[in-house]
């Protein structure tokens, strides 16, 4: 026969094994949903895959430290070509896709292809 005292211990640990079991079930289920990250040796993760440097995707480029870094505008300090969002870098400066414009309908009327 119990005393009221070790009824309420016994009653308290049951419900304590009761969440143990709890937790334990819902830390297998997240676990079990949970993806594994990737990782992408020299190269950029996005949306699941591995893109190289360079790549250009979402008005962003991978950069050689392993992420995407939002590509830059016109008269921006720039090392290549993909980090512009003309795709133009010249004397380490992108160049405005306006500007490029401007040139490319300037030489059709020169030559003539207008």
């Amino acid at each position: 026969m119990f005393l009221p005292s070790e009824k309420i211990k016994e009653d308290k640990q049951k419900k304590a094994d009761e969440n143990k079991v709890s937790e334990d079930i819902n830390k297998e289920s997240i676990e079990e949903k949970t993806e594994p990250s990737l990782i992408c040796k020299d190269s950029c993760p996005l949306d699941g895959k591995c893109y190289p440097f360079g790549y250009r995707k979402q008005g962003k480029f991978c950069f050689d430290d392993g992420t995407f870094k939002q590509q830059l505008t016109g008269d921006t300090a720039c090392e290549n070509n993909f980090e512009c969002t003309s795709n133009i870098c010249i004397n380490n400066q992108c160049v405005a896709q306006s500007f490029i414009q401007k040139i490319i309908d300037w030489l059709k009327k020169f030559f003539g292809m207008v």
